[in-house]
Parts: structure tokens; sequence; C-alpha cells
């Protein structure tokens, strides 16, 4: 299982991303970005970091697919 988080403040957002198994989760990535200067309101801010996030996730799906792993 996969926990992808997102969030943001008036000074930057981010995401990151946490494989969860048998009881124990692994850092898989994380990315932040600052906010621009013009000030963006929250609401647009939460919806950039959802669109980073997203992008991020199917990367990540991408490359773990079960196929992809190598024991």
């Amino acid at each position: 299982m996969n926990t992808w988080i997102t969030d943001a403040s008036i000074k930057a957002y981010g995401f990151a991303a946490y494989l969860c198994q048998w009881g124990q989760s692994a850092f898989i990535m994380a990315e932040s970005r600052v906010a621009l200067l013009k000030g963006l309101t929250l609401p647009k801010l939460e919806l950039m970091a959802a669109a980073i996030g997203t992008q991020l996730a199917n990367h990540i799906e991408e490359t773990l697919k079960p196929e992809n792993i190598i024991f």
C-alpha cells in the first residue's frame, strides 16, 4: 500500500510518498516548492501541491510495478 501526502502553506507546497507493508513504512520520495511572491491563494497552492503529487505518484506507480521489482 502506498501513502501519498500533499500539503501547502502560503510560503511553500509539497508532496511526500511512503510505502507501507507488513506493519512497516518506508520513505520513497518527496518534493517541495517555494510559493511564488505574487500572492497566490491557499486553495490554489493546495491544487498545485495536488498536481505535483499526482505527477510524482504516477511516476512512482509506473516504477514500482510488480514486474519491475527485482528480488
